[in-house]
């Protein structure tokens, strides 16, 4: 948005107890989550009975802490659907020429994942630099993590068959299984 813009500081200002909810380990009372997003139990409160309305939080009645709301749910369940991982990517990587700029410039590199259980680099993004992501899955057959090996392109092995791809394939299969993985 580059300038600064005008805006409306109130709600900025009570993003902050949205914010610490978030944050939070589960429901919170109303002084400590006025004292975590750093404004007195007063102001929060005149906060909360607005956001207790639109349901954006919701209070317990026994124990009389707050929570997110179910409209609050809606929303972060909408931002996560709408994640694009490779569009996130493309500006922080170091090597922006090599990242795919659209899903089906990925199927090559996800094929070659699907037959090998990794992914290989040579040279990019890094030049000099090699190496290997092993694929971990979780029970739910969602990938949970990458094992990584790397190293120097002059002593490292990238053949899919060669010791390392060997010793990380086997350990991402054993990982997997267990976190309850069953393929």
């Amino acid at each position: 948005m580059g300038k600064t813009r005008a805006g409306i500081r109130s709600f900025e200002v009570g993003y902050m107890l949205l914010e610490a909810l978030a944050r939070a380990h589960g429901p919170l009372m109303l002084r400590d989550l006025a004292a975590a997003a750093g404004m007195s139990a007063a102001k929060a409160y005149r906060y909360l009975v607005s956001y207790h309305r639109l349901g954006l939080v919701s209070q317990d009645a026994a124990s009389a802490r707050y929570d997110p709301g179910p409209p609050a749910l809606r929303m972060g369940l909408a931002a996560i659907t709408r994640l694009d991982a490779v569009r996130l990517a493309r500006p922080r990587s170091l090597g922006r020429k090599d990242l795919p700029r659209n899903q089906s410039e990925l199927q090559t590199p996800l094929t070659e994942v699907r037959r090998h259980g990794m992914a290989r680099v040579a040279d990019t993004p890094l030049p000099g630099i090699a190496g290997f992501c092993g694929s971990v899955f979780g029970f739910d057959d969602h990938m949970a993590l990458g094992m990584v090996t790397m190293g120097s392109v002059a002593t490292f092995d990238t053949a899919w068959n060669g010791k390392l791809a060997t010793a990380l394939g086997l350990a991402a299969r054993q990982l997997s299984r267990d976190l309850g993985h069953a393929g």
